[in-house]
């Protein structure tokens, strides 16, 4: 993890601007070389994506997930995003999420001691 995650980053904009249309139609193509370090594909009507790491069980780190699947392509982006979000935090950062929420921490209204 990175030790000075911002809250937003380049990733996240570029998604933003995806998932708005700014760029036209999300495609596959899109979607795997925005996050080309994770294995984009579709199966029976559902979108997966798969990357290296193990899943943990409990605490901080078990929302960080190495497979993640959702109905449609913009929805597997949106949680692709999430997770490279999550990933770039620091152990600090991370416990906050885990403890307050993503809504909390995204509002400001808790803080990271170090």
């Amino acid at each position: 993890m990175n030790e000075s995650a911002p809250r937003t980053s380049l990733l996240a904009d570029k998604l933003a601007a995806l998932l708005t249309g700014e760029f036209g139609e999300i495609t596959a193509d899109t979607v795997r070389s925005t996050f080309d370090h994770w294995r984009v594909f579709e199966k029976d009507g559902k979108w997966w994506a798969f990357r290296g790491g193990e899943a943990v069980a409990s605490g901080p780190r078990s929302l960080i997930q190495p497979v993640v699947g959702a109905m449609t392509l913009a929805g597997l982006a949106e949680q692709l995003s999430l997770q490279e979000w999550l990933r770039r935090m620091t152990a600090e950062e991370l416990g906050a999420v885990w403890r307050e929420g993503i809504a909390a921490w995204c509002s400001g209204t808790i803080e990271v001691t170090r």
